[in-house]
């Protein structure tokens, strides 16, 4: 209603210069061009100070709201309806300002708790290697204890002797420092960093770290890998716990003597994309529960055995490479995980 207001005041003003003019000027052609030339003005420096000027500060701010910027507040003096808009429009940015950091926040807590269930979720299986370490590690530690003990025994042994018994004593102790460094790597929190890499390695990796708990369990883990590189976008210790889990579970589904085969080979399904995929010939899963595998907490193992937040990880993480994963079993044949990856 004040805008209104001001229009017509300045129309009358306009109205008035005009009248001005008329009664100091008798010639016609002057009148007009006086009556034209004074309303213009009028209406310009009226108009830009009451309207065009809080006009172009409204349009301004709401680009820059568009954009996300929700500061700076907007400063428009005036008690009409523009001035009444732009106490809404800061009091609009001021509630988005304070969703903004509540939502900043939330996310960021979301972000950390994702982070601490992915670290526990790698310390759980790296509590289920130690037993397959233990083996690992044994080995050569009884060569190491052998060669110490020959070395002991028989003080007259000649120099080549010597030497060769140190040298495997060696070699013994780098193996039990490669498994080791192997484990810690695994078990370390570290940051998402994604970039291009060999899914070959991870993969070989993965199998190299679970094989010993496999064959504790009497299963075999096989690689099938292209010979050229399978180069995609990913982070390196996501990906491994990714196809660790996945591995994990095959062997668990497995029985004595069985096998499980991790498959590597490229797509094209519109887009190149990467295909991994672990197969078990174990029991299955029933149909009813292959579309709740991946939910959080949803497990098939005996209580104690898992918390059934591994899948829903492998999931996130899939999810966030820009990938997808899905399940195809059937009873009494065996349960086969599909990662699909995009390919660089």
């Amino acid at each position: 209603m004040k805008l209104a207001l001001k229009l017509i005041l300045l129309f009358i003003l306009a109205v008035v210069a005009v009248t001005i003019v008329a009664t100091n000027f008798s010639s016609p052609l002057i009148t007009v061009g006086g009556m034209g030339l004074l309303s213009i003005g009028v209406i310009m420096i009226a108009g830009v100070r009451w309207i065009a000027r809080p006009l172009q500060l409204l349009t301004e701010k709401m680009e820059r709201v568009g954009q996300g910027d929700f500061s700076s507040d907007l400063k428009i003096y005036s008690k009409d309806e523009l001035g009444q808009l732009s106490i809404a429009v800061n009091q609009m940015c001021e509630r988005l300002r304070q969703q903004q950091t509540t939502i900043e926040y939330e996310t960021n807590q979301r972000i950390e708790t994702l982070e601490q269930l992915r670290h526990a979720d790698r310390l759980k299986t790296v509590g289920q290697l130690a037993a397959g370490f233990a083996h690992e590690v044994g080995t050569p530690l009884n060569v190491i204890s052998g060669r110490a003990e020959m070395i002991l025994s028989d003080t007259s042994l000649p120099p080549e002797q010597l030497t060769k018994h140190a040298s495997a004593i060696k070699d013994e102790s780098e193996r039990i420092s490669l498994i080791i460094h192997k484990l810690l790597d695994f078990a370390r929190r570290s940051p998402s960093e994604k970039s291009p890499g060999d899914l070959k390695a991870v993969i070989q990796r993965s199998t190299e770290l679970i094989r010993p708990l496999a064959e504790k369990r009497n299963v075999k883990v096989s690689m099938d890998l292209p010979e050229s590189i399978a180069e995609a976008n990913f982070d390196f210790n996501q990906f491994q716990q990714v196809i660790m889990n996945l591995i994990d579970n095959a062997v668990d589904a497995s029985s004595e003597g069985q096998t499980v085969d991790v498959v590597l080979k490229r797509r094209s399904n519109g887009k190149r994309c990467w295909a991994i995929q672990v197969i078990d010939h174990g029991s299955g899963i029933d149909a009813a529960m292959r579309d709740e595998i991946f939910q959080p907490f949803f497990t098939t193992k005996e209580v104690g055995s898992g918390t059934g937040l591994g899948l829903s990880i492998v999931h996130g993480i899939v999810e966030e490479h820009g990938g997808t994963i899905r399940c195809e079993s059937e009873l009494d044949l065996g349960t086969t995980i599909t990662v699909e990856l995009p390919a660089i």
